[in-house]
């Protein structure tokens, strides 16, 4: 969590200078120790620089293992390549996602009434 917490503060220049590489670092070491969140972190970090390719793989890994913030990010990814033409693929991931528990995917779930935006 130390090193999850010590990358977002590095990656936002919250408290101290930004140091996206150096938020890297830290990003990347959590996750290879099995952190979530530094999965999460990892991935968003990536999708932020506009590297979806390298988000989407570190996503599917999550994915792969039914794991719902990371079938979201999977979705979001596809929306930001494609826009309207990835809802019909990208709608059955986020009602996964909503399905097992994400807040992000519930709140746009089209089958729960909301704008499908991801």
């Amino acid at each position: 969590m130390a090193m999850c917490l010590l990358g977002e503060r590095l990656f936002w220049g919250v408290d101290v200078p930004a140091d996206r590489a150096e938020a890297m670092g830290w990003f990347s070491r959590a996750r290879e120790c099995g952190s979530l969140r530094g999965m999460l972190d990892y991935g968003s970090a990536l999708f932020w620089r506009g590297e979806l390719d390298g988000a989407e793989a570190v996503f599917r890994q999550g994915a792969e293992r039914d794991w719902a913030p990371a079938i979201y990010w999977v979705a979001r990814i596809e929306f930001a390549r494609r826009r309207l033409k990835a809802l019909p693929s990208a709608k059955p991931l986020i009602e996964r996602a909503a399905d097992l528990g994400s807040p992000a995917a519930r709140d746009r779930a089209p089958s729960r009434g909301v704008a499908a935006a991801v």
